[in-house]
This record gives C-alpha cells, structure tokens and sequence, in this order.
C-alpha cells in the first residue's frame, strides 16, 4: 500500500486489491480512511496481511470522544469488493 505522496507502507498484497482501495475518495477533512453516511461518521483500519494477497480491515463508527468497532471489509485479491457495509462499498467502486 502507499500513503499520499506515494511513500511505501508495509503491508503486501495484490496490485488490483491496492488499486481499489487507494481509489477510496478523501473525505472533505482531508482523510484518505473516513466517511459520513446516513448521517454517522466511520473510519476504515487495515488488519493483518493476509496469504491471499486480499485486504481486510475494520470498520470503525465514531461515537463521542471515541470510536467504537462497526463492522469489518474485505477487497479480494482480484480487486472484488467481498464486504463493505455502510456505504464503504458504493464508495470503493466509484472510479471503476
């Protein structure tokens, strides 16, 4: 995965999976990792690598001061969107 600016992160996985997620639109603070829908602010977190070259990560919904753990998501290594509850989905297709 790379960060804005095209620095290397540590994480592998396959070339179509890092596409669809580095298509992931910033939000209108700036944050390459958050987004408002039905009204509630989520953010996303990469997991573990995982063998298969496919992303997994969690969802978080932010509550308060805080955040609290929503849900998870999940990008194939084809780059298939698997799982992406609470708009995360519509918003890592748009591009395609």
């Amino acid at each position: 995965l790379t960060e804005a600016g095209g620095v290397e992160m540590g994480y592998s996985c396959t070339a179509a999976a890092n596409e669809v997620l580095d298509r992931f639109p910033r939000d209108t603070d700036g944050s390459q990792n958050t987004w408002t829908h039905e009204g509630k602010r989520y953010f996303w977190d990469i997991g573990r690598e995982n063998h298969d070259g496919a992303i997994t990560g969690s969802i978080y919904r932010f509550a308060g001061e805080g955040a609290r753990k929503a849900g998870g998501f999940r990008i194939a290594p084809s780059g298939n969107v698997e799982r992406a509850p609470f708009g995360m989905k519509a918003k890592l297709l748009l591009g395609r």
